[in-house]
Formats: structure tokens, C-alpha cells, sequence
């Protein structure tokens, strides 16, 4: 079969549609402060929902690729070795960069003086902890390589009687009595390094998908009913301006604990006896300080949308109540 040029060009713009949709998606759920800044953590982003898309589009591309016959419009060696990059592209993303861009995007957060926090100082704590981290990883999958790396497959073999050269033999050759002799038997077929390194990622990816995705389709629905009971309503201006006020009192409040956090990472310099307690208390206040802004982000937003937009859209509101029902 010839080049199927249109395949490959419609191949082609989905895959930069994937990237476009990859950017609007990073774009939208960006936080503000992650503006024009942290460029490798969100390349790696795109790159791992689009890797995330192409892996899902691989198989309907290989079906129209086929057409029910061997031979496809792209050469079948060349669709098989791009779905053996793409998964062990995949793989690395898995294993190496993005625990490597985790770490290396929480070593500004660990850094005891954020200003003086360098690119050498969060490449070294990324590369500290992605090194054991991969040495484990890899440790266990050839370990499992080793006692479980082959495929053990059931086969049944069909002996028949010699037959005479040019006697043409039809597939119910067997089925005439007392002509072949039927066993079963398994064939233990050794798989190669890449293939079993990418079965062993792709089946610990299924399990947690499988985990997280079914928490969240039997937490959905309650989600979705207590957000119709807590929903936002309309309220007053006078009331506005009073839990305005209020909001505005805990924002003081909670400025002033974050410079004096900020004092105490300052003086952490300085050490001394129980440095490394003091560090894990001031670590614990660190994420408590981090919860209270997001909350009280949270109850500010939810303030302006009483107000300002009269409490939402009721119908929206009412919509999810019915689905969390049915749900």
C-alpha cells in the first residue's frame, strides 16, 4: 500500500492540537505568582499531557494506519518503532524528569534564604533526592527482571502423521479421528529489558489511576451535593463590607505572621543546639501559614461572588445538585 500522506498530515495537526490544548490547560490552571517564571516545570507539563495524549491516540492511529490488512499507509516498522518511543519516552518522563522537576521546583521552597537561592543550589537538592529515588525504582525492576522476565504463554501442539511431499493439507486436517496427537504445553518467552521496564511503568500507572480515578468518581457526587448546600448566595452590601472588613483583618494577621516566619528562616543561619528540631517546627508553620492563605483566598473569592454576581448561576447550582444525586 502506498504512503498515506493525508494520514499523516491529520496526524500531524492533531498532534499540535494537543500541544495548543496542553498550553491553554497550563495557562488556565496556572497560579498567578507562576507567571512568566518556572519555564522547565511547565515544559515538562506540556510535554507530559501531551506524551499523556499521544499515548491514548497510538492505538486508533494504528487502526486507521492498518485498514484491516498487514501493510498500512505508514510502514508498519516505522508505527511500531514510534510506539516504542513514545512509551519509553514515556518511561523516562516517568522515572527520571518529572520526579527530578518536583524536586528541583521544591528546592526554592527548602532554600533557607529564597533570595540568595540559585539555579546550582535546586539543580544539587533535585539531583540529591532523584538519585536514591531512581536507584530504588530501577533496583526494583530488575529485581522483578530477574526472577519474573519471561512471558509464560499456553500453546497446543497439534503432531500429526508424515504425509507425502505435494499432498496438500486443509485446517481440518485434524479434526479426522486418531490424526493428530493434541498436548498442552507452555512456551516461557524471555521479554527484552525496554519492553518489560515499560510493562512494569504502564501497569504501576493503570494501578494508580485505578486508585485516585475511583476515589474521585465515588467522592464526586458528595462534592457535588455539598457544594449545592454551601453554595454562595446574595448578599447585602452592608454585609459585604462587614465580612469585607473582616477578611481584611485576617489578611493583617496573617502578614505578620509570615514576616515573622520569614525572620525565622533568616535566623536559622545562625545555628546552634536543636537546629534540625527547630527547622521541622518551622517547617510545620510554613505549611500551616500556606493552608490559612489558601483558605482565606478562598473565602475572599467566594465573597466577591456573593456580591458581585448575585451568588452564581442558581440553574448551574441546581444541575449539580441533580447530578450529585443521580451520581
Amino acid at each position: 500500500m502506498a504512503l498515506d500522506i493525508t494520514l499523516i498530515v491529520v496526524s500531524s495537526i492533531f498532534a499540535l492540537l494537543i500541544i495548543v490544548a496542553a498550553l491553554y490547560f497550563l495557562i488556565y490552571f496556572q497560579h498567578p505568582d507562576d507567571k512568566w517564571r518556572a519555564w522547565f516545570p511547565k515544559f515538562v507539563v506540556v510535554a507530559g499531557l501531551s506524551l499523556s495524549a499521544y499515548n491514548i491516540f497510538l492505538l486508533p492511529l494504528d487502526v486507521a494506519n492498518q485498514r484491516g490488512s498487514v501493510t498500512g499507509g505508514i510502514p508498519l516498522g516505522t508505527m511500531t518503532m514510534l510506539t516504542i518511543v513514545f512509551y519509553i519516552t514515556t518511561t523516562i518522563m516517568v522515572l527520571v524528569v518529572v520526579p527530578f522537576t518536583v524536586f528541583w521546583y521544591e528546592g526554592l521552597d527548602n532554600d533557607d534564604d529564597v533570595e540568595s537561592s540559585s539555579l546550582g543550589k535546586q539543580i544539587l537538592y533535585a539531583v540529591k533526592w532523584v538519585i536514591p529515588l531512581d536507584l530504588l525504582m530501577f533496583g526494583g525492576i530488575i529485581a522483578l527482571y530477574w526472577f519474573f522476565g519471561s512471558a509464560s504463554i499456553k500453546v497446543v501442539n497439534l503432531t500429526g502423521n508424515l504425509q507425502p511431499r505435494g499432498d496438500f493439507i486443509n485446517f481440518d486436517y485434524c479434526a479426522q479421528p486418531f490424526t493428530c496427537i493434541k498436548t498442552n504445553t507452555i512456551v516461557n518467552v524471555a521479554v527484552s529489558p525496554f519492553v518489560y521496564v515499560i510493562a512494569c511503568v504502564s501497569f504501576l500507572g493503570s494501578v494508580i489511576m485505578s486508585i485516585f480515578g475511583g476515589l474521585g468518581f465515588i467522592a464526586l457526587p458528595i462534592d457535588l451535593i455539598e457544594g449545592f448546600i454551601h453554595r454562595t448566595k446574595p448578599i447585602s452590601t452592608a454585609l459585604y463590607e462587614e465580612r469585607k472588613a473582616i477578611i481584611g483583618q485576617k489578611a493583617t494577621i496573617l502578614h505578620e505572621a509570615g514576616e515573622a516566619i520569614m525572620a525565622e528562616i533568616k535566623g536559622q543561619k545562625q545555628g546552634g543546639i536543636g537546629l534540625n528540631r527547630r527547622q521541622r517546627n518551622l517547617k510545620r508553620k510554613e505549611n500551616d501559614f500556606r493552608r490559612d492563605v489558601m483558605i482565606i483566598e478562598i473565602h475572599y473569592q467566594r465573597l466577591e461572588d456573593s456580591y458581585k454576581h448575585a451568588g452564581g448561576d442558581f440553574l448551574l447550582q441546581i444541575g449539580k445538585l441533580v447530578a450529585g444525586i443521580i451520581g
